[in-house]
């Protein structure tokens, strides 16, 4: 699904972001990345999207997740925020399987944290992908509800074998949903492999001899 080989990202300021990072993606796989704040993580998933997506908050539910469709719909239209029906039938279905079509007609900016990061997966199911990329999509949240919002992206991952790249803080999360992990530090791949092989000495090598693991329930 995914290979890079020698990436590199160096910032104006001489800052190294990422330093000589490789590795290749199967289809269909769950693949964590962990490391502490500064170690790369956003870069490497910024570097190979290429892209930043604004977030309409001040749109309804609706159209957020409409705007899933826009690579696919009539720019006119779209622009106009006309959508077929077949779209909006397909945004509904979309909503209702991250438990939220009740919240189609609301603001957006009126949802809790966790309600929003579910319209963001139902506006990347619209795009019907086959690679998701997610950059800390618990980090704002409450860890009473981190699991509902991974759980859902986990259900793409499992139902519509779309393969997902997912960069999260907390080593217990990442141990719950990831086929694979791969760990950073100061720009450099320090570990690549199973979940359950990060024991306490590949912890203190990750995320310094300070570090106390925190479980997420």
């Amino acid at each position: 699904m995914l290979e890079i080989q020698h990436l590199t990202k160096r910032y104006p300021s001489g800052t190294l972001a990422l330093d000589d990072i490789s590795f290749s993606v199967p289809d269909g796989q769950f693949l964590v990345i962990i490391g502490l704040s500064g170690s790369g993580k956003s870069t490497l998933l910024r570097c190979i999207n290429r892209l930043i997506e604004p977030t309409v908050h001040r749109s309804t539910v609706m159209t957020n997740v409409l705007a899933g469709r826009l690579g696919y719909a009539n720019p006119l239209l779209s622009t106009l925020g006309v959508f077929s029906e077949a779209d909006k039938q397909r945004a509904m279905a979309s909503l209702q399987r991250v438990g939220i079509a009740d919240k189609a007609a609301v603001r957006a900016d009126t949802l809790s944290g966790g309600q929003q990061q579910r319209v963001g997966i139902a506006r990347a199911l619209m795009q019907e992908p086959k690679l998701l990329l997610a950059d800390e999509p618990v980090a704002s949240l409450d860890p009473a509800i981190s699991h509902s919002v991974m759980k859902y992206i986990q259900q793409l991952n499992r139902q519509d074998n779309v393969t997902v790249l997912c960069s999260l803080h907390f080593l217990d999360l990442a141990r719950a949903y990831g086929h694979r992990i791969i760990a950073l530090k100061a720009g450099r791949i320090v570990f690549d492999g199973l979940p359950k092989d990060i024991d306490e000495k590949r912890f203190k090598e990750i995320y310094g001899e300070e570090a106390v693991e925190v479980n997420i329930r």
